[in-house]
């Protein structure tokens, strides 16, 4: 699935763990390093943590994921995300 690197996605942050806590924003981009059949790996500046619950589109489909981990690089985050739902059209 090489063809989804380097893409820009928006990502919505739905739930933070733990619950309640403040996340700087809701909503972000994220520029896409790695897609398999169960889960995206993506650089964001935004610190996510394991647990956090996201919403994003890629190619008109419509996903959904928890954060398993995020390694922090010199100005970003390195960010892997296990897909928990797929829908047909991100509308």
């Amino acid at each position: 699935m090489r063809e989804h690197q380097g893409q820009t996605i928006e990502f919505s942050v739905v739930e933070t763990v733990p619950p309640g806590s403040r996340t700087p924003a809701t909503s972000c981009t994220g520029v896409v390093v790695d897609v398999s059949a169960s889960g995206i790996g993506f650089l964001t500046d935004l610190p996510l943590r394991p647990g956090n619950r996201l919403t994003f589109s890629m190619t008109d489909v419509r996903h959904a994921g928890v954060v398993m981990w995020t390694l922090q690089t010199e100005k970003m985050f390195r960010v892997g995300v296990r897909f928990t739902e797929t829908s047909g059209s991100a509308s």
